[in-house]
């Protein structure tokens, strides 16, 4: 979410009109309004399952080569991106929500392409500040992690703790991730405090 906000951010600045009208096609329109009007059902993954490991293995390989940062983060969200494509591509195709390697193949050819976009897109277009890297170098850490307490978090990201408390305290208010108590050892003290990663709980 932090991500998109701040993309939405950058490009609002750019000076851009919308056209003065717009003709919608009444057949595409339709079709669309047809869509929208199906029940809710639940997604089937069986038939992709094979094709969808072998792709997430290669997509967490190229990942990782990025780094931390927001470009990487980028490309983790493109994880979901893909499934919620291939739903799309399958309901327009026959209304079932049971994913055909087909619509899968069609889904990942779009976020390839996205994919061979965002390097050059970042580096020409965006430039970030000291503090939106903090953010979403945390972010990675505690995702990774599932709990981390705020010691290991500056250790393990080397984000100095003038960044990393405002950028805690961001996620937290953007719900990507929850504090939560940490029992004292046996041999007695105060109860700890970690962060916790619930952004795809939402």
């Amino acid at each position: 979410m932090f991500v998109m906000i701040v993309l939405l951010g950058l490009l609002m600045e750019r000076r851009y009109s919308l056209p003065g009208s717009f003709t919608l096609d009444p057949a595409i329109l339709r079709r669309l309004n047809s869509l929208n009007d199906l029940p809710g059902r639940e997604v089937d993954l069986n038939r992709i399952l094979p094709l969808m490991e072998e792709w997430g293995t290669r997509h967490q390989e190229e990942t990782m080569r990025l780094g931390t940062g927001i470009l990487s983060a980028m490309y983790q969200r493109l994880e979901v991106m893909l499934l919620k494509l291939a739903a799309i591509f399958q309901i327009s195709h026959d209304q079932t929500t049971v994913i055909t390697p087909e619509s899968f193949e069609e889904a990942v050819k779009a976020v390839e392409y996205l994919k061979a976009q965002l390097p050059t897109f970042f580096n020409d277009e965006i430039q970030f500040g000291e503090f939106d890297k903090a953010v979403a170098t945390i972010l990675k850490f505690i995702k990774k992690k599932g709990r981390a307490m705020k010691k290991e978090i500056l250790q393990g990201t080397k984000v100095p703790k003038r960044l990393a408390d405002p950028a805690l305290q961001q996620l937290e208010e953007e719900e990507e991730i929850k504090m939560v108590g940490i029992p004292p050892p046996a041999r007695g003290g105060r109860l700890g405090k970690a962060y916790e990663y619930i952004g795809e709980q939402r």
